[in-house]
């Protein structure tokens, strides 16, 4: 009588004997340490964090195979192992809010005004996006986005300025 086989985790953890031929040739990067790891681990061989494609624009953990962000539906594929490790590089900060919110808070009815600030943040959103810029938060009346973050461009300070002057536009 034969010995049982090893776990599957046990085989894949110890080269590509274990994984499938689609696993084979792909990396899961550990997003603790930065370690590189097949596919077909469920946890990081290197700090033992479990594996899964977070989102690198809205942090959601996904499962390995999914193409798409079950967050906020970003193609998962074109997350770049190098934007996972992390790289020192320029951000772009721009901050946009409503001049005179607290004074309109006072004159206008709570649901008026909520309904108000969501339609000027769904033209900065609108306007980022644009942009390839990154919405980072929403806080009250403003908002606060990045640019250079999750992806860099050479042109990072003139596209949050574009982005700046149709977020005016918009709200005309």
């Amino acid at each position: 009588m034969g010995k049982d086989p090893a776990p599957r985790s046990c085989i894949a953890s110890r080269g590509s004997l274990g994984a499938t031929q689609a696993e084979r040739g792909r990396l899961v990067i550990c997003f603790r340490c930065g370690n590189d790891n097949a596919a077909s681990f469920r946890f990081c061989s290197n700090c033992g964090t479990e594996l899964g494609e977070a989102c690198l624009t809205c942090g959601y953990e996904n499962p390995v195979e999914s193409k798409f962000c079950g967050g906020c539906g970003a193609r998962l594929q074109e997350i770049r192992g190098e934007d996972a490790r992390g790289e020192r590089r320029q951000l772009t900060v721009l901050f946009c809010d409503m001049v005179g919110a607290t004074a309109l808070s006072q004159l206008l009815d709570p649901e008026d005004l909520r309904e108000l600030i969501i339609s000027c943040q769904k033209v900065c959103g609108a306007a980022v996006l644009a942009h390839e810029g990154h919405v980072a938060q929403y806080l009250g009346d403003g908002v606060l986005m990045y640019f250079g973050y999750p992806r860099s461009h050479e042109d990072e300070a003139q596209r949050a300025v574009r982005c700046g002057l149709d977020i005016l536009k918009g709200v005309e």
